[in-house]
């Protein structure tokens, strides 16, 4: 089964960020995000909405990318685009041949 993406579709420019754990005080531990790969993607909305917790109006947003295969990219990462940090909720193996992985994620909180 193909992937309906042509290359020149890859318009966004996404940040891929693996989180790196350090230890902070009292045992504690503090976590960070590195950049892993910077690639072109295809970004789609999904979902988007606004809801109330904790007296707050927070924003929620899914999204549908599609970045050229790689091997690296698993749901422990963060995808970083137009500023926005964006948990990987999916990643869809395909065939191993595939040109194309696509992943769906969550976009974080708005004040």
């Amino acid at each position: 089964m193909s992937l309906n993406v042509q290359a020149g579709e890859l318009t966004q420019r996404v940040d891929i960020h693996e989180p790196l754990d350090t230890p902070g005080r009292a045992g504690s531990t503090v976590r960070d995000w590195r950049r892993l790969a910077s690639v072109y993607a295809r970004v789609r909305p999904l979902t988007g909405g606004e809801r109330v917790a904790s007296d707050r109006i927070e924003a929620a947003g899914g999204y549908h990318v599609i970045v050229r295969s790689r091997p690296d990219i698993n749901e422990t990462q963060s995808l970083v685009w137009r500023g926005r940090r964006h948990n990987i909720r999916w990643v869809k193996q395909r065939d191993p041949r595939s040109l194309y992985l696509e992943i769906e994620t969550d976009v974080g909180v708005a004040i």
